[in-house]
């Protein structure tokens, strides 16, 4: 039961991050964009 919950929470993780770098890739910095992405991604 916990394993899935953290499954999922890992999903919504993700979801939360693609969301926040296509919200910045829609700004005008788009460096700033990038390099918080390579940031975000390790």
């Amino acid at each position: 039961m916990r394993k899935v919950m953290m499954e999922t929470g890992s999903v919504q993780r993700r979801k939360k991050r693609e969301d926040i770098s296509r919200e910045l890739h829609k700004s005008p910095m788009t460096t700033t964009a990038r390099s918080y992405d390579m940031k975000v991604q390790g």
